[in-house]
């Protein structure tokens, strides 16, 4: 669906739609009884790939070529539940491509039952945008620890130079749209602001890897006795006297990159959030949606 938006794809680029390759999972495809395993179903689609690997690489052509992974495999019922039909996709493509040329990664993580979610989309927390990345060694390095982004690749691939940030931005929506997280990584901190609620959030993701201890304010709210405590009495973190020029400095980097609404943008902003909020017009829609799909 992207593609009818994007318009970055060249003369030369051709777009191959397996559809078969998904299991669609999820509120999308609800079902009264769970998915279950069929292997016959995976190797057939394995191979239906490996086909189209064959008739794209036997032209001899340079190729440089894309392959969006699905969230699940077919024959398979459940995220993480493919992990072994993902070893055999990399390996089918080893026989077509040379390791120095195959790049791993990801487009966005999971929030797999971190605060309560499941999914992703809505958040800015380590589970759903620290994503991996495998490629050729570059500089003979076996690891790197430098901040990076996915804007990164094109000199990854193309140039095989690492660069390096003193801060990434993550985004989980546009500018313009009233649910807007933005994070702010700056090293071992991760820095979040909530457009729709004003708040913000501080973690040191090395001493707290689940984000569970905000640190954005030197006291501590206790919802059950209605009290506020210094949280450094409450809570151990031997980096307490750090925390204000950590806070300033990310803080900066927040005002620095944000970008505020037009009068107009504001207005279209503000009657979105109200058909979100508005059950009832939400139902309609989606439902003049299913309609228009099923006469489609």
């Amino acid at each position: 669906m992207a593609y009818v938006y994007t318009q970055c794809y060249g003369k030369n680029t051709t777009i191959h739609y397996l559809k078969e390759l998904r299991q669609g999972v999820g509120p999308k495809y609800r079902r009264n009884e769970a998915l279950v395993r069929d292997d016959e179903i995976a190797q057939k689609t394995l191979a239906m790939v490996r086909k189209e690997m064959e008739d794209l690489v036997k032209s001899g052509n340079k190729l440089f070529g894309w392959f969006h992974m699905p969230h699940v495999l077919n024959g398979r019922t459940g995220y993480a539940d493919d992990i072994d039909l993902y070893d055999q996709y990399i390996g089918m493509l080893r026989e077509f491509f040379s390791d120095d040329n195959i790049f791993i990664s990801a487009d966005h993580g999971n929030m797999n039952g971190v605060r309560g979610k499941l999914r992703y989309g809505f958040d800015v927390y380590d589970t759903a945008i620290n994503i991996p990345l495998i490629t050729p060694r570059i500089d003979g390095k076996k690891e790197c620890d430098a901040l990076m982004t996915n804007k990164d690749f094109f000199d990854l691939i193309f140039n095989r130079k690492i660069v390096k940030h003193e801060f990434v931005i993550a985004d989980s929506t546009y500018y313009a749209q009233p649910r807007r997280k933005t994070a702010i990584i700056g090293g071992k901190y991760r820095y979040i602001y909530n457009k729709e609620t004003k708040t913000e959030e501080l973690y040191d993701v090395e001493w707290d890897p689940n984000q569970n201890f905000n640190l954005i304010s030197d006291y501590f709210h206790d919802e059950d006795r209605n009290q506020d405590s210094l949280s450094s009495e409450l809570y151990f973190y031997p980096y307490w006297i750090e925390l204000p020029a950590i806070r300033e400095k990310l803080r900066a980097e927040k005002d620095r990159i944000w970008r505020d609404l037009s009068w107009s943008e504001k207005v279209v902003s503000r009657f979105y959030d109200f058909l979100r909020k508005n059950k009832i017009t939400h139902s309609l829609l989606r439902a003049i949606k299913a309609h228009l799909e099923k006469e489609k």
